[in-house]
């Protein structure tokens, strides 16, 4: 009795052993299979939003592109400037307002054009506005970092492109919109229940997050 109570113990250790040995390999292969399927479902999920973000930002960047004919017309004044952009951006309640600046300081001459009929003190400095930073150090329309508006309490960005000729800034033509559009599509991203969203600048410093 105790020999075949040690065989049943033997065989079932056995078929144990071997169970085991089969089944290592096959949870290996799912893991490996899952891990590359998560990793591919992210990735899908990550580009389809990363292009849902440029798209929020693509229409303002041609805007501002499409605009900059105007700029260039010779006399070109401050009422002619508010009609050509209140009627570029007045459709959109994302686009706060729309303006166009001359390198010339305000106290020497300077030229300030917004939509909004924002007019700058003689002490403000246009070279140092980050907007102006931005777009003078690309050559290319630039994407400032978001920032709280001072007037509306709401989270924005400014687009910016400087206006070139022989290599010489002239002017720089800016947009600030609001966020809201993009806080969306940020919120919406989902990779995990308890995951984070956020977008990080080209220098690795966070410039929006959203926890999910």
């Amino acid at each position: 009795m105790k020999i075949k109570s040690k065989l049943v113990f033997s065989y079932s250790a056995i078929a144990l052993f071997t169970t085991i040995l089969v089944s290592v390999p096959v949870l290996k292969t799912q893991s490996a299979s899952m891990k590359k399927s998560m990793e591919e479902n992210a990735k899908t999920i990550l580009s389809s939003s990363r292009d849902s973000i440029l798209s929020v930002l693509d229409k303002p960047a041609t805007i501002i592109k499409s605009t900059v004919p105007y700029t260039k017309t010779p006399d070109y004044n401050m009422d002619q400037a508010i009609a050509d952009f209140d009627s570029v951006i007045k459709d959109n309640p994302t686009y706060l307002c729309l303006y166009w600046t001359d390198p010339v300081p305000m106290n020497k001459g300077g030229k300030f054009y917004s939509s909004d009929e924002w007019v700058p003190d003689d002490d403000y400095d246009k070279p140092s506005r980050d907007w102006y930073v931005a777009a003078a150090n690309s050559n290319d329309v630039a994407v400032c970092a978001p920032y709280t508006d001072m007037t509306t309490g709401q989270l924005v960005t400014s687009i910016s492109y400087a206006v070139r000729e022989n290599g010489e800034i002239t002017g720089v033509l800016a947009m600030d919109i609001t966020l809201d559009k993009l806080n969306e599509l940020v919120k919406a991203v989902r990779l995990s229940e308890r995951g984070h969203s956020f977008l990080n600048r080209p220098e690795g410093k966070l410039s929006y997050q959203r926890r999910l």
